[in-house]
């Protein structure tokens, strides 16, 4: 036994405490994936009181010039804060602003690790990644197969199908360097997440993948390969109807002016043409949306079910934000995707990973832009490791200079 330790500490830099950031960063995201709140939010909670220690004992601890990197997602925060205290009329830190919060010290933790955990990360993050992925899959099987839980380990068929949407280029992306037997073990892992995804019969998430793949594919150095791929697998599972593939877009045509996201657009509407000129500024408040929906009651849909959004960030953010708030937004996003684009264009060392970084930004905005609140974590967290990883490989980029 003594034996054994001994080589899983040679093996693991136990002792190492960026090494136990690295999986705290990791559990962030595994326990998100599988709607396991508690132990998410645990280890978020973590990884603040980590990345404080850090960065207390940096040389140049908590000062400005330390931190310039995270400008931008910082003032992407700052903003909110102000927004949402001018619209209400009182400084609070409701869920919304705390979820911003924790996306910033994600950042910051991904970018330490850049700093002080390079080598170790370079050398190993694809076997963690691809370790976690099959673990995720795994579980949802059993999850689904085993326990008869209609959406694996989470409440919503939407949420299970986000990180098997978003897994499924990630698996491609690593499938580039794997070898032969792990190739063939991500192929049949690929068929599993497809499989899977058909299962959850979500056609946000089906059109955003088929979307970012094809937008996509115009940078990609062989266009017509994820092109001719995309719409060739498209094209099967439409003729086939696997998992009623064809059964859920069709009915998606036929009912796109009576489908319930539309109706709750018009509701909407209806609510922010009521604004007064301070609302159209800075609107009601992150928090407003869900009362004010309750107040107004469906106009159209004969329904009591209650919506926590509008489905639909331009909306939602002009409602609760204002016109401030979603220039806020704009600006934000127009910054990190060209930052993305520059990363990709002047570094042929990372450029594949940068491109992944954009589709995964993509896919996941088309995606929550029509399913969940602007400022819920299964958006926000997705855009801070984009922003995190951007900002890990601008270091590497730098130190190596």
């Amino acid at each position: 036994m003594n034996k054994l330790i001994n080589n899983l500490k040679a093996s693991l830099p136990v002792q190492n405490l960026y090494f136990w950031h690295l999986i705290t960063l990791c559990a962030v995201v595994f326990n998100h994936a599988l709607g396991f709140d508690a132990l998410y939010r645990a280890f978020l909670y973590l990884n603040i009181v980590l990345v404080v220690y850090i960065y207390i004992k940096k040389p140049d601890g908590l000062y400005l010039s330390a931190i310039k990197s995270y400008y931008p997602i910082i003032l992407f925060v700052s903003a909110y804060f102000i927004i949402h205290s001018i619209a209400v009329n009182n400084l609070e830190f409701i869920k919304e602003i705390n979820h911003l919060i924790y996306s910033i010290f994600l950042c910051l933790g991904i970018k330490l690790q850049a700093e002080h955990n390079a080598d170790y990360v370079n050398n190993n993050i694809k076997k963690i990644i691809i370790a976690m992925a099959f673990f995720y899959v795994a579980i949802q099987l059993f999850s689904l197969l085993i326990l008869k839980m209609n959406y694996g380990t989470v409440k919503n068929p939407h949420y299970l199908a986000q990180y098997l949407m978003l897994l499924i280029p990630v698996s491609i992306f690593l499938l580039g360097t794997a070898k032969l037997k792990l190739k063939l073990a991500i192929v049949l892992m690929i068929v599993c997440l497809i499989g899977l995804l058909l299962h959850t019969n979500s056609r946000p998430a089906w059109l955003s993948l088929i979307l970012t793949v094809v937008g996509m594919s115009f940078y990609h150095k062989h266009k017509l390969v994820p092109f001719g791929s995309i719409v060739f697998a498209t094209i099967f599972l439409w003729i086939t109807n696997i998992g009623n593939f064809s059964g859920q877009l069709t009915k998606l045509f036929e009912q796109i002016t009576t489908e319930e996201r539309v109706y709750i657009w018009h509701d909407v509407w209806k609510l922010i043409e009521q604004s007064n000129i301070k609302h159209w500024l800075f609107g009601h408040g992150l928090h407003s949306y869900e009362v004010a929906y309750k107040e107004l009651g469906p106009i159209k849909m004969q329904t009591a079910i209650t919506f926590n959004s509008p489905h639909n960030f331009f909306l939602e953010l002009l409602y609760t934000t204002g016109l401030t708030g979603l220039i806020c937004a704009v600006l934000f996003y127009s910054v990190l995707y060209i930052k993305l684009f520059q990363t990709r264009k002047n570094s042929d060392e990372y450029k594949n990973l940068t491109s992944l970084l954009i589709t995964l930004l993509t896919m996941n905005l088309l995606f929550v832009s029509i399913i969940v609140p602007i400022f819920s974590s299964f958006h926000l967290l997705i855009t801070a490791l984009v922003f995190g990883i951007l900002l890990h490989i601008n270091e590497l980029i730098r130190v190596n200079r």
